[in-house]
């Protein structure tokens, strides 16, 4: 297990990032990357590469000088980067996915909804474009990180065009790697319990008079 998440809400607080331990908002899955190898990684380097936990296999590979399986490896190998012998891995899409249900805090004001942390969900981050699906409802949500490090403001009706191509980048890397995505509808779903619940959460959001 290594730190690949974001702090815990009720005792933390990630801003100018949005969210924490739990969801798929940059408070939940950013954190910083630190390697020590002395006379091999020069003193300060410094990048703002994103990489994501999948690399670290592949990476562990080329160090040992190992030979790698015959298979499709998930991440890619950090190696260049540690050494200076590149600035950047490229253009590449990052992906997270979680089909499930993940309980709330008692904190309520930087995931979705006040009752869950996360809601069943993939992400995909291409450059500085972020996109969510949520299944359930199958909302899409497009940010840019480069102007909206907070995931603020909702792009997707303004860019439909980036909307489309992260979600069929979204789409082909589930397909391809054979992620699970809940269709099933839960025949003991209560809407109006669920709908009175998020109010009665809400309301304990209310500042008191």
């Amino acid at each position: 297990f290594f730190s690949d998440n974001g702090g815990y809400g009720p005792a933390t607080d990630m801003a100018p990032l949005y969210g924490y331990k739990g969801n798929y908002f940059e408070g939940g899955i950013r954190v910083p990357f630190f390697v020590n190898w002395p006379n091999r990684i020069k003193k300060d380097q410094k990048t703002d590469e994103p990489i994501i936990g999948v690399d670290i296999f592949p990476t562990l590979l080329d160090l040992s000088g190992a030979n790698r399986p015959h298979q499709t490896l998930d991440g890619i190998s950090l190696l260049p980067l540690f050494l200076g012998q590149v600035k950047t891995a490229g253009p590449r899409p990052l992906f997270w996915h979680f089909p499930s249900y993940l309980q709330s805090y008692d904190v309520y004001d930087e995931q979705r909804d006040p009752l869950f942390r996360t809601r069943p969900c993939s992400v995909v981050r291409l450059g500085e474009w972020k996109l969510h699906e949520y299944f359930e409802d199958g909302a899409l949500k497009l940010f840019n990180l480069k102007d909206d490090i907070s995931e603020q403001k909702d792009l997707a009706k303004e860019r439909p065009d980036i909307v489309m191509k992260l979600h069929k980048l979204l789409k082909n890397w589930r397909s391809d790697t054979g992620a699970i995505v809940p269709e099933a509808l839960n025949p003991k779903f209560d809407e109006k319990a669920e709908a009175k619940a998020i109010h009665t959460a809400r309301l304990k959001l209310r500042p008191k008079e």
